[in-house]
């Protein structure tokens, strides 16, 4: 995965000062899954793409992460 798909979500945590801590638990993943995301390491389940949209407003979405082949 290019570094572009985390670099959305890297954005909206650091415009609304959520730690990445924080969004794994509103999102109910483990903190380590946010920062593989955040790395562009790993991209959501389906699902869990949908709790991101939600929890963001729309601002990060699931196309963000779908843009962009897998490493």
């Amino acid at each position: 995965m290019t570094k572009a798909t985390s670099t959305a979500l890297a954005a909206w945590l650091k415009a609304k000062r959520i730690s990445q801590v924080e969004f794994a638990r509103r999102v109910g993943v483990d903190p380590n899954t946010v920062y593989r995301w955040v790395k562009g390491d790993r991209r959501p389940y389906w699902k869990t793409m949908e709790k991101i949209a939600a929890e963001t407003g729309g601002e990060v979405t699931a196309d963000s992460f779908l843009s962009c082949s897998a490493a």
